[in-house]
């Protein structure tokens, strides 16, 4: 003779309550989230993600980083039929030097961060693409490269640190 599993020694069935199902719950929901951040944290070594921190950790040495967004642009592209342009949001991640530095220098040495004359500079040098230059897979790379050295013409004291796109449509 068998016994249902869900039955005790005098053959009534066993009750669980709530609150056991719910401790149960908890504790499996923590280990669950536990056995993930271990599996990100690995990963993300294995991968050589630590070494951004070693370089974020360069750059608060020499100063902080600051993120300057500029608002969606819409640019004409350089195209030969006029009938292609470019949606562009930029964020420029620009390196703000120590405050010794800046005492020693004064405020004057300071660019006005998303200054119109840089967005014209970016405006400028966008407006100059093809957008079958922009499409291939070193477009956007080569572009940032041309954005930094057309701002850094335009302020030279601005220290740019890195360019991001977040916002990046071709239309032809």
């Amino acid at each position: 003779m068998s016994k249902d599993a869900n039955a005790n020694a005098s053959g009534q069935p066993v009750k669980i309550g709530f609150g056991s199902l719910l401790l149960v719950a908890i504790v499996a929901a923590l280990l669950s989230a536990g056995g993930a951040a271990a599996t990100f944290y690995l990963l993300a070594r294995r991968m050589g993600l630590s070494s951004a921190s070693a370089t974020m950790a360069d750059s608060r040495q020499t100063g902080q980083t600051k993120q300057v967004p500029f608002e969606p642009m819409l640019v004409n592209l350089a195209d030969s039929d006029g009938q292609a342009y470019l949606r562009l949001s930029v964020v420029l991640s620009v390196l703000d030097e120590p405050e010794k530095a800046v005492k020693e220098k004064g405020d004057a040495a300071h660019p006005v961060y998303g200054s119109p004359a840089i967005r014209d500079a970016i405006l400028t040098v966008v407006g100059a693409e093809k957008s079958n230059d922009l499409l291939v897979s070193s477009g956007k790379g080569a572009l940032k490269a041309k954005l930094r050295a057309g701002i850094q013409q335009r302020e030279p004291a601005l220290k740019i640190a890195d360019i991001f796109f977040t916002e990046f449509l071709v239309q032809r």
